[in-house]
């Protein structure tokens, strides 16, 4: 029975193994997110983090961040990451430190981590500072009171006036200090309560001894001590240097000190406030373009409550006409104070108004527990005011032209522009401005040179290939009579048939180098507007090339002679008829096209011809000069005939033809070319033939002409043995002799044979005709 129940749960583990394996498993995921994401307080100030289990998760990353600008004194490095296999984290204080903190929960498994979910901040308090002791109690207050938060001693005036009794900038008040022990000492102890002050200025590290290193204080019988603080002590200099401080006193008995009482310095000179105004009669600042100018000058003084009495000195120059000279004034006040003046200037530049203020003031002063009260007298404003530039001249501006000229036209390939500009003062060199312009009719050419630019370069791309490149070189002075500055632009000028090239230069005062110009403004004074600046324009009128030069002879010049084409680089004029006819193009943008146009040539002998123009009509090239152009057509006529027209000139020879056009610049444009006459047609010079008689029919025959001919008919005779015809392309030529050909004759020349060549021969020209030549048949190898 046990045997049977054993084989049976053997069975049913065997088949539960068997259908858990053949059930198909989800394959594994990321776990989800956590959520729930909680935090509790604990007892002892520690937080416990918490959040929700997640399916399928085996850990979870957790990490702690503090909160930017509440970073711990004590914490470990940032991020604080732990792995837990919980579902919470305690966060102890003793290992994050103290501050704000946020943190996140990620769960994880073998396929890797969740997203992170955010939990809500959590926040460890710094513990409450223990309230220092002090053993002693510090005060202090000013005196006279002046109503400060802070007790401030008040200070006035930049320096004692000359044969004043004190040193020093005088106080306007003194601080009285009090100190107390806290616990009076019994009888016996009461001789050792002495004490030491000490001053610490703001932001320092080391304190000094005050008044001195040496001096100490002892308490009175009450545990007090009252003392008078009129300034800094011997540790500080000067002794009453504006800033904040602090001042404490420290027991010589134990080492315990007061607490720290802040004080001040502060001067009180920015209490007393001006201001100098000048304007004209129309209540306007501004320059002015008269020889001479009045401005009204207000003077107002306030804020003078702290002193018994003020005294103040202005003076305004300089004002004559050397710039020399001044108008001054003074006078004594309480509290405030107006005054108002009308001052005439001679010359210009630059101007000023100064100011001096002095006063009296009651000014304390301390030695020891002894407080001295006196009347002194400072100066809280030394020569302060305005300066302001009278401009009552604009610049002025020259420019100058120099370059080769035809009837003011610039007819070379440079030119150079001087501009002079210059002020009674100063020039601003930086507002030299120099724009150039091009103009063309059509596609007119704009650039730009601007202080201290040395080269520009217009047209960069044009056609023509004719680029303006202007370079510009600067001199400048300045002396007491005033500024100059001058500016050389050399234009390097290429190809321009007529253009008009305008530079206009700009240019600007700077009054001083030390001062702003004063903005102008309209008839202050009656006088007129002042632009301080200045411009001047010039123009040239620029044509250096004849616009035929600047086109391919294809353009201009046009032979119609049956397509003959050229020989040795001169037209071939036809046989028959004998006649070519040329058509010349001329064209230019300043020019009156001549009628007729005389034409030169050498045959027989020096001759000329009138060729009357056919037409004329208008015609564009941008960017070459003007861009439309006067265009003359002229159609002349070459011929071969003899001039009784009884039939051509029996003649071999090259006529060149020469005529010149001028514009109105002077420019010229030359026509030269050359023709070839050819009446006569290839004539035999030379004939001569061979018998080879180690080649079966290898005998030759070797013929030159006077001419090269394009085709020839070629007849030769031997005595006793008949006639053979031939042409000119079953012949070789045979350099490097001209015109003279070798012709295997395919037949057996005997030695000593007569022989005759007949060649009716017809050249390039169209002449043809028939010459002969006899010879006898000589032995030869083959060349």
């Amino acid at each position: 029975m046990k045997k049977g129940k054993i084989l049976l749960f053997l069975v049913l583990v065997i088949v539960a193994l068997f259908a858990s394996n053949c059930v198909k498993q989800p394959p594994l995921a990321v776990p989800a997110a956590p959520a729930g994401l909680r935090v509790v307080q604990l007892a002892g100030g520690d937080v416990e983090l918490r959040w929700d289990a997640v399916a399928g998760a085996d850990s979870y990353d957790l990490e702690i961040q503090p909160v930017l600008g509440s970073e711990s004194r004590e914490t470990p490095t940032w991020p604080f990451q732990q792995n837990v296999t919980n579902t919470y984290y305690v966060a102890k204080k003793s290992i994050l430190g103290a501050g704000k903190f946020g943190w996140n929960v990620k769960a994880r498994n073998a396929k890797g981590p969740s997203d992170p979910t955010h939990g809500d901040p959590f926040i460890f308090e710094d513990p409450e500072p223990e309230p220092p002791v002090y053993g002693l109690l510090l005060t202090l207050e000013e005196e006279p009171d002046q109503g400060s938060a802070t007790p401030t001693i008040y200070t006035i005036g930049s320096q004692p006036l000359v044969g004043e009794r004190l040193p020093g900038i005088p106080a306007l008040n003194y601080l009285k200090g009090n100190l107390k022990r806290e616990e009076i000492p019994a009888e016996a102890d009461r001789a050792e309560l002495a004490v030491q002050l000490l001053v610490q200025k703001a932001g320092a590290t080391v304190a000094k001894r005050w008044p001195d290193d040496s001096t100490e204080f002892v308490l009175d019988e009450g545990g007090e001590l009252n003392f008078n603080l009129c300034n800094l002590g011997a540790g500080f200099s000067p002794d009453l240097a504006p800033g904040n401080y602090y001042l404490w006193a420290r027991a010589v008995w134990d080492g315990s000190e007061s607490q720290k009482v802040p004080f001040e310095i502060a001067s009180r000179n920015s209490d007393l406030n001006y201001e100098i105004t000048v304007k004209d009669f129309e209540d306007r600042v501004c320059s002015f373009s008269s020889t001479n100018v009045t401005l009204q000058f207000d003077l107002s003084i306030s804020g003078g409550e702290k002193f018994k009495e003020l005294l103040y000195f202005i003076q305004i120059g300089p004002t004559g006409s050397t710039n020399q000279g001044s108008v001054t004034h003074s006078a004594t006040f309480t509290k405030e104070a107006t005054w108002t003046k009308k001052v005439l200037f001679e010359a210009e530049c630059t101007k000023y108004a100064t100011l001096t203020v002095v006063g009296t003031v009651t000014a304390y002063s301390c030695n020891g527990a002894t407080v001295t009260k006196e009347d002194r007298r400072v100066e809280i404003l030394n020569n302060v005011g305005i300066n302001f530039v009278l401009d009552m001249k604009d610049p002025t501006a020259l420019v100058s032209v120099l370059g080769p000229t035809e009837e003011g036209t610039v007819t070379g390939k440079a030119a150079t522009l001087t501009f002079l500009a210059s002020d009674t003062k100063c020039l601003n060199l930086d507002s030299l401005r120099f724009t150039v312009k091009v103009e063309k009719g059509i596609g007119d050419w704009t650039g730009a040179l601007n202080y201290p630019d040395v080269e520009t370069v217009l047209g960069v791309g044009s056609t023509w290939s004719n680029e303006l490149t202007i370079n510009a070189a600067y001199y400048a002075t300045t002396t007491s009579a005033g500024s100059e500055a001058t500016a050389k632009l050399t234009y390097v000028i290429g190809d321009l048939d007529l253009a008009t090239i305008t530079t206009t230069m700009n240019a600007s005062d700077c009054c001083c180098p030390d001062c702003t110009l004063v903005d102008p403004c309209a008839g202050c004074n009656g006088g007129g507007d002042l632009t301080h600046a200045t411009s001047v324009k010039t123009s040239m009128l620029v044509d250096n090339v004849f616009f035929s030069n600047m086109l391919a002879t294809d353009d201009v010049l046009k032979v119609d002679n049956k397509s003959l084409g050229k020989v040795n680089g001169c037209y071939l004029i036809p046989a028959s008829p004998a006649v070519a006819t040329v058509t010349v193009k001329l064209a230019d943008a300043n020019w009156e096209p001549p009628n007729p146009l005389v034409l030169h040539y050498n045959f027989p002998g020096p001759q000329t011809i009138s060729v009357t123009r056919a037409s004329t009509a208008a015609t564009l090239a941008v960017c070459s000069g003007y861009a439309t152009k006067t265009q003359a057509t002229y159609i002349a006529t070459f011929t071969g005939y003899a001039e009784d027209n009884s039939g051509p000139v029996a003649t071999e020879t090259n006529i060149t033809y020469t005529g010149t056009a001028t514009d109105n610049a002077g420019n010229e444009f030359l026509l030269s070319e050359c023709f070839r006459l050819d009446t006569m047609p290839p004539t035999l010079t030379h004939f001569a033939a061979f018998r080879n008689p180690s080649v079966t029919n290898g005998s030759y025959i070797e013929f030159s002409f006077h001419e090269e001919p394009v085709s020839a008919a070629l007849t030769l005779e031997i005595t006793g043995q008949g006639t053979f015809t031939y042409t000119l392309a079953q012949a070789t030529s045979v350099p490097p002799h001209l015109y003279t050909y070798s012709l295997l004759t395919g037949i057996s020349l005997s030695e000593g044979a007569t022989v005759t060549l007949t060649a009716k021969a017809k050249d390039l020209a169209g002449n043809e005709g028939t010459s002969s030549w006899e010879t006898k048949v000589s032995p030869s190898a083959p060349r």
